[in-house]
């Protein structure tokens, strides 16, 4: 594509599904400042129905050192010091991740919030969770973004009885 001159390529994924957020943000160096409510509007499929499609705008900058080095296996981003925590989480009694505490008014170089490692599982039995995890991050990624930061990197770790999925978003 760069010898046709197109060095940008952009497209949405739901930033509430972590395997596609490792896919683009970690593994193909896609960044993300764009958070788009409701991008296909109102959804009839069974799992989807009443939530609202809310999306990330990812850019892809297929010629930047940052893409070059993530294709190739030659860097990855991992935080040297504790990263900021946005919110805090809680599991519920069925032992799903449930959104807890947000703080809107960190001013760190670096913030990090969680996702759950498996939104399908929530929204296939407790819509209304998933409803919330919606709500969550919209509120984190509208208020972030319009401070100047954007999402830079996506880490999952393994845990005892599942991982534990962040995002990472540094000040622009």
């Amino acid at each position: 594509m760069l010898d046709q001159g197109i060095d940008l390529v952009s497209w949405t994924y739901d930033p509430l599904e972590s395997r596609n957020a490792y896919l683009n943000i970690h593994k193909l160096g896609c960044v993300c400042s764009t958070y788009v409510r409701d991008y296909y509007g109102p959804m009839s499929d069974s799992l989807s129905a009443g939530l609202p499609s809310d999306r990330f705008q990812v850019e892809w900058r297929i010629g930047s050192e940052r893409v070059r080095q993530r294709l190739t296996g030659e860097s990855r981003m991992r935080p040297a010091d504790p990263i900021v925590q946005v919110n805090s989480t809680v599991h519920t009694a069925e032992g799903h991740l449930a959104p807890g505490k947000v703080n809107l008014g960190l001013d760190a170089r670096e913030i990090q919030f969680e996702i759950p490692e498996n939104h399908q599982a929530i929204k296939a039995v407790d819509p209304a969770l998933s409803l919330e995890w919606r709500l969550a991050v919209r509120g984190i990624c509208e208020a972030y973004f319009a401070s100047g930061y954007f999402v830079a990197e996506f880490h999952h770790r393994r845990a005892r009885g599942g991982g534990r999925s962040y995002y990472v978003l540094e000040a622009g």
